[in-house]
Formats: structure tokens, sequence, C-alpha cells
């Protein structure tokens, strides 16, 4: 388990901002400081797997992961913070992430989205990639260099 706390929300109980950790507000803006990654995956070993991988870069800062896309969205509506980079699993119970990448755009405009996949579907691909999404990636082929597909992101985000 990473040293990060695993945000988890009732379906019931609205989120509140002092549940989220206390970020600055660097989405869309020049860097300064680490990439603050929001990670939504409803298995917690994969979910492990990429706050390692993540937490191991020392640019990166996986600074909130949530069991559900309806989960992100709950923190994203509090609106005290926002995220540089959202990495969302597809396959979630309650909303699947491709479903969650249009309202992703409207609370967080600013902030880079991938949507990661088990398997590579062009159809979902190109749903993704016109709802607002940045990168589309295989979780068993890109999740080594799911860090660099995050600063390719940021750098198109920011333009460095």
């Amino acid at each position: 388990m990473s040293s990060r706390s695993y945000i988890s929300i009732a379906e019931n109980c609205p989120i509140r901002a002092e549940a989220l950790p206390d970020l600055p507000r660097t989405a869309g803006k020049a860097r300064s400081g680490p990439i603050h990654v929001w990670l939504a995956d409803d298995d917690d070993e994969i979910r492990d797997l990429l706050v390692q991988l993540l937490e191991s870069e020392r640019d990166l800062d996986c600074a909130a992961q949530f069991g559900s896309a309806v989960e992100l969205l709950s923190a994203l509506r509090c609106g005290s913070v926002q995220p540089d980079v959202i990495v969302l699993d597809n396959q979630m119970p309650g909303l699947r992430g491709v479903d969650a990448i249009v309202p992703i755009r409207r609370l967080a405009p600013a902030t880079a989205i991938l949507l990661l996949t088990t398997f590579f579907d062009v159809v979902l691909q190109r749903q993704a990639l016109a709802a607002g999404a940045d990168k589309f990636l295989c979780k068993g082929d890109d999740a080594a260099e799911l860090p660099t597909h995050i600063r390719q992101v940021i750098a198109s985000h920011t333009g460095f």
C-alpha cells in the first residue's frame, strides 16, 4: 500500500474539502513543483502498482486515489483542489471512465486526462478522445510508460 491515504467517499456522504490533500492550483500553469496526479481504478492491486510507479518518479505526486469515477467526480465537485492530471481506468462500477471524461472536463477544464483500459478498442479510443481525453492507454502495453505519458500531456498543456 502506498504512503498516501486512499480517499473513499460513501455514496450518500458528500466529500468535504478538508478530506482532500492541500494542493496548489497548478492545473494548466507553468510547472514549479511536482505534477499532481489523481488516480481512479477500482482494482486495489492495480491501483497500488500504479501508485508505486508514479511515486518512484521525483517529479510526480500521486496526490489522491479513488476506487471509482463517481468518487473522483465527487472530489472535483468540492471545488477546493484540481489535479494537474487524472489517470482514469475505464471499467469501473457505477460509471465508466469514458463516461466520466465530459463531467471531468466541465469541472476541471485545465486538467489533463489519461484513460486506461485493459484491451485496445479503436471505438473506445475514438469516444475517449472525442469526449476530451488527452491520451488513451492500454494497461498492459503502456503502463510502464505512464510517467512519460503524463509528462507529455503536461508539456502539451503548459507549453513546456
